[in-house]
């Protein structure tokens, strides 16, 4: 089966066009497979697209396809500069370095859900930083997206803009949609961080 890639027109009609979708009205922001399937399309992606509406964002490249560190920093300050509290990154794969920028800049984000591939399926990186980034084996005391103490859970507990902070919100269209239990964390248990 062979994956039609789509050129510069195509990028521009679907980032018009997703944003007229029921899924951005929710603050959802799908990016497809196949829209970060060129260094240049996911260029022409990460610096047109709007995140300022979205809570969750999902993002996903092909196999074999790895997000760069400079791509990588890309994406944090579009994520440093939005409300997005949750990322699903499951199918997302990039370069250890790329890796170390997201742990390293997660702090500086909302973000307090996400959800990476275990072990078993690749997220581009090497055993090591998978393992790092999960809390998996030597690192589970000093992981980054598991455990009492790791990044995530800090960002859990940090002020946020609104108050509650948004996945307390059981009315929040965003924490209904199915997107929102593909976490490490359900934020549907989230009521457990209440003081």
């Amino acid at each position: 089966m062979t994956v039609r890639i789509p050129g510069n027109e195509d990028v521009h009609r679907w980032l018009q066009s997703f944003q007229e979708t029921q899924a951005w009205r929710d603050g959802i922001l799908i990016v497809p497979e196949r829209m970060m399937a060129t260094e240049t399309r996911r260029r022409l992606i990460l610096s047109k697209l709007k995140v300022e509406d979205a809570n969750i964002m999902r993002m996903s490249t092909p196999i074999d396809e790895l997000l760069s560190e400079s791509e990588m920093e890309t994406l944090m300050d579009l994520l440093c500069d939005s409300k997005i509290w949750g990322v699903n990154f499951g199918e997302l794969q990039a370069t250890d370095n790329a890796w170390r920028v997201f742990a390293h800049r997660l702090a500086d984000t909302y973000i307090g859900f996400v959800w990476i591939n275990e072990r078993g399926k690749s997220i581009g990186a090497s055993s090591r930083i998978h393992d790092w980034l999960l809390g998996i084996g030597k690192y589970t005391k000093k992981g980054i997206l598991r455990g009492p103490t790791s990044l995530i859970a800090q960002n859990r507990k940090k002020k946020t803009e609104c108050d509650p902070p948004p996945w307390y919100d059981g009315r929040n269209p965003v924490f209904r949609h199915p997107l929102s239990r593909k976490f490490l964390f359900n934020p549907q248990n989230s009521i457990h961080f209440l003081p």
